[in-house]
């Protein structure tokens, strides 16, 4: 069974982070990840890989990006 995929966004192959493990890594609640990504389209620049079309839908964070996110605030 194949997943929709949003037009101009395609899974990258390799690791994903789940929204638990990304809120976890930034220490904050899923919710304040979820509520951020629902009013901006994105967390921190990263837009998810979204799994399916319903409003609860699986929310997968390119573990790529995500880690460049942290490298970069660490290098500050």
């Amino acid at each position: 069974m194949s997943h929709p995929k949003s037009p101009d966004r395609a899974p990258l192959p390799g690791r994903n982070y789940t929204t638990a493990e990304f809120a976890e890594m930034l220490r904050i609640q899923q919710r304040s990840v979820r509520s951020y990504l629902w009013r901006h389209g994105h967390y921190g620049g990263i837009v998810p890989i979204k799994l399916g079309e319903s409003v609860g839908s699986r929310l997968l964070w390119p573990a790529e990006q995500v880690d460049a996110l942290f490298k970069k605030e660490s290098a500050k």
